[in-house]
């Protein structure tokens, strides 16, 4: 482990502990075993810090909830074992959470704000994923409802996790979530979508995403090169949509693209997107 992994480990438990304005450069310096002006050759600031921790951990709650971690539950119990892994990850950093709302809310700061709108992407991604696989196309017309009631009842949960401190059986409450939903899935088509009409296809997804990205370039201050970037999305496109698509050659240049820092979140809301979309093919 080098010192920048071994600062991010330090500086999770000192700002859970502490709090993130009372915990000092020169602290995290000091317990991490490297010097003040060591510090900032790994982070600009104690701020950029916090944004790479809170960025780990959501990347860490988004693979916990990825199909790919589900492996051996089919139906109904993919979606149980999905909302456990989500609100175990969520209990198990409860203590960080609850200082970063506390001295960050989210609407105030503009790069937090950025990592909580990509988290939230992904995981309205990985929801959709295993509401299909749970329940097969029939949801589909009421997808969009369904993923809002059901991320509307786990952010009152993790809220209540966070914030109250309640101690929660977990596999108790993913079950009780779980079949809440499928209760609800059981009879919804007795009524008629809300949201779900104008849920778009997984291939108008990828188009919109791919769009969005190459948008960005233009406002970005980049790393890569930008042709070679808007290269990159060109040949994804085109080999996601070929007849016999590549798998590992899309591989490829998504690894390359993520080497671009200020594009991560999106090029990796867009390998979700592709995942499914391959799946589904």
């Amino acid at each position: 482990m080098d010192y920048k992994d071994i600062l991010i480990t330090k500086a999770t438990e000192l700002f859970s502990k502490k709090g993130f304005h009372q915990t000092s450069v020169q602290e995290l310096a000091t317990t991490t075993g490297i010097s003040k002006g060591a510090f900032y050759k790994y982070y600009s600031s104690k701020e950029s810090l916090l944004v790479e921790i809170l960025r780990q951990n959501h990347l860490e709650i988004v693979k916990q909830a990825s199909i790919e971690s589900l492996e051996g539950a089919q139906g109904e119990d993919l979606l149980t074992k999905q909302i456990m892994n989500e609100l175990n990850q969520w209990m198990k950093k409860r203590d960080f959470y609850n200082v970063l709302f506390r001295d960050f809310p989210p609407q105030e700061n503009e790069q937090i704000k950025e990592v909580m709108n990509h988290f939230r992407e992904s995981m309205m991604q990985s929801h959709k994923d295993v509401l299909i696989q749970s329940f097969g196309n029939s949801v589909r017309p009421y997808l969009l409802d369904i993923v809002t009631i059901l991320e509307g009842i786990l952010k009152e949960y993790v809220f209540t996790i966070i914030f109250d401190q309640h101690q929660v059986n977990i596999p108790r409450l993913a079950q009780l979530i779980s079949n809440s939903i499928a209760s609800m899935v059981s009879s919804i088509n007795q009524v008629e979508p809300v949201l779900g009409k104008g849920d778009l296809s997984l291939k108008d997804e990828l188009n919109l995403k791919l769009e969005t990205i190459r948008r960005q370039t233009s406002q970005t201050r980049l790393t890569l090169d930008e042709e070679k970037i808007h290269s990159s999305l060109d040949l994804i496109e085109k080999e996601i949509f070929s007849d016999k698509p590549q798998f590992i050659m899309i591989e490829a240049f998504i690894h390359y693209l993520k080497q671009e820092e200020s594009l991560l979140g999106d090029i990796q809301i867009l390998e979700r997107i592709i995942e499914s979309y391959m799946r589904e093919a």
